[in-house]
């Protein structure tokens, strides 16, 4: 697995990644997001996004593209 670290503004994102899987978590309080249907037009088929797979837990969003 290798990591990889994306900066926009002053923030960092970091990536992890294993073959074609990047997985970024995020704490909520990181986001603004306040519904997790929010998530939809990111998460639908389309061919403007990669594909995506988004989990919650208590106080974080998990990343999964593929």
């Amino acid at each position: 697995m290798t990591e990889k670290i994306i900066q926009i503004d002053a923030m960092n994102y970091q990536f992890q990644i294993e073959k074609e899987n990047w997985k970024l978590e995020m704490t909520k309080s990181q986001t603004r997001i306040k519904d997790f249907r929010q998530f939809d037009i990111i998460t639908g088929e389309s061919s403007e996004f990669v594909p995506l797979t988004i989990e919650e837990t208590d106080d974080m969003f998990t990343f999964l593209y593929q």
